[in-house]
């Protein structure tokens, strides 16, 4: 018993110390490189870094323990043991600002990407080395202001990615009244060139903390 005890440990620390093991500086330069090769270097390098956060979507974290993909650590100098693993990146039309779009790349054990990169979510203008053909927010609260019912007491406004549209949207919301764990509004959602409304609603929204 003994003796096929210390083989099974034997073959363990085998397995450990010989088995898949990559470095994660490694790793990320391959990552990095896959984007690049797609979007070129002065995009990646303009509207791209790396995602630090630990938080992980409930339902992304489902699928990726169903399908065995493991997120890098950051934090540790190798990775090893997995049959995928995901490297996230933040994507921004200018860094640090919003909007921003979260996106990953997925590589298997032996470092081959497992999906096409995807560059959706990335504006025309920036692929073509163009200036932004994005309404300013002056403009696009002047194309709003008039296209709401009721006399507000502030206007918001915020843009952002839809990721089931595939498109970024300006979001104008005219709050109505204020109350405790929310408020009475309206919302216009523009396209984020032509200024045309996408969608025109008006209800309660909850104060998200």
């Amino acid at each position: 018993m003994n003796k096929m005890l210390l083989l099974f440990l034997a073959f363990l620390i085998y397995a450990d110390c010989f088995g898949q093991r990559y470095k994660t500086v490694d790793i990320i330069k391959k990552s990095d490189s896959l984007i690049i090769s797609v979007v070129g270097e002065e995009v990646f390098n303009n509207h791209f870094q790396i995602d630090t956060s630990t938080q992980i979507n409930p339902v992304q974290n489902t699928y990726d323990k169903e399908s065995d993909i493991k997120h890098i650590s950051l934090s540790s100098k190798t990775q090893k043991h997995f049959k995928f693993i995901a490297i996230g990146y933040i994507f921004y039309i200018k860094k640090c600002e919003e909007p921003f779009v979260k996106t990953r790349i997925i590589l298997d054990q032996n470092l081959n990407t497992k999906y096409p990169v995807d560059t959706s979510f990335i504006p025309g203008f920036i692929l073509q080395g163009k200036e932004s053909n994005f309404l300013q927010v002056d403009k696009v609260l002047n194309i709003a202001e008039p296209r709401f019912k009721k006399q507000g007491k502030k206007i918001e406004n915020r843009i952002y990615y839809d990721p089931s549209k595939k498109n970024y949207v300006w979001k104008i919301t005219n709050v109505l009244v204020e109350m405790v764990g929310g408020k009475s509004v309206e919302v216009l959602n523009l396209d984020p060139i032509s200024g045309d409304t996408i969608t025109y609603y008006e209800g309660l929204q909850a104060e998200l903390h």
